[in-house]
């Protein structure tokens, strides 16, 4: 928190194989969903690869 807003750091995993543009719209359709919810000021949203998924 910073004063009454929420800061958000967010880090996603996606597929290796997925490609830029896949992984990006992943992203944006995340932060948009939580820049819907009226506490939050800022968001950072981090895409990693990983190998694999569990």
């Amino acid at each position: 928190y910073v004063g009454d807003v929420v800061h958000v750091e967010l880090h996603i995993e996606v597929d290796e194989n997925l490609s830029v543009k896949d992984a990006h719209d992943i992203g944006i359709a995340v932060r948009d969903k939580i820049e819907t919810l009226p506490m939050i000021q800022k968001d950072f949203i981090h895409i990693d690869p990983i190998s694999h998924i569990v």
